[in-house]
């Protein structure tokens, strides 16, 4: 009896460990969280900030037709009374080979989200240097300098002002 009591707590114990292993994933601590959306060029697209939520997500069915399979890791964005604004998932290989060592990315359609070293430059073709290490970039936008909200709560609505697409 004492042989299959330790047995259960050995396999419960290892269960525990692989679950917590999976989901504490150093990118979902590191995205995860809220953020303020600043456009590093003022001159185009969206003007003043937007705070945004990133949150780990699995879609359970095709996400906005990205035809990857169910279950594929991805990150949901969302700010105010916005739900879904759009899906992030893991860069191809392919897509992958424009990178700076250290710094990983997650795209959507419209939308790349990176992370990597403060004070480097991201993208090996490119002069742009990150300040904070986190940016996002969109079509017709261009680069976004993202940094942690003091505050851990979204405001209830964002005021119009602040995003502005011209």
């Amino acid at each position: 009896m004492k042989t299959n009591r330790s047995l259960v707590v050995i396999v419960s114990l290892i269960t525990a460990t692989l679950l917590l292993t999976a989901c504490a994933q150093p990118e979902q601590s590191s995205l995860a969280g809220d953020w303020l959306l600043t456009p590093k060029d003022k001159t185009r697209g969206l003007t003043g900030s937007i705070a945004v939520n990133i949150a780990p997500f699995r879609c359970k069915t095709n996400c906005r037709g990205d035809n990857l399979p169910d279950n594929t890791r991805r990150w949901q964005l969302s700010g105010g009374n916005e739900k879904e604004l759009t899906y992030l998932h893991n860069m191809s290989a392919q897509e992958k080979v424009g990178l700076n060592p250290g710094w990983q990315c997650y795209t959507s359609f419209f939308m790349r989200v990176c992370q990597g070293k403060p004070g480097t430059r991201p993208i090996v073709n490119e002069d742009y240097v990150s300040e904070s290490g986190f940016f996002g970039s969109m079509m017709h936008v261009g680069i976004i300098e993202l940094r942690t909200l003091p505050v851990r709560k979204l405001p209830a609505r964002i005021e119009s002002d602040k995003y502005t697409l011209k």
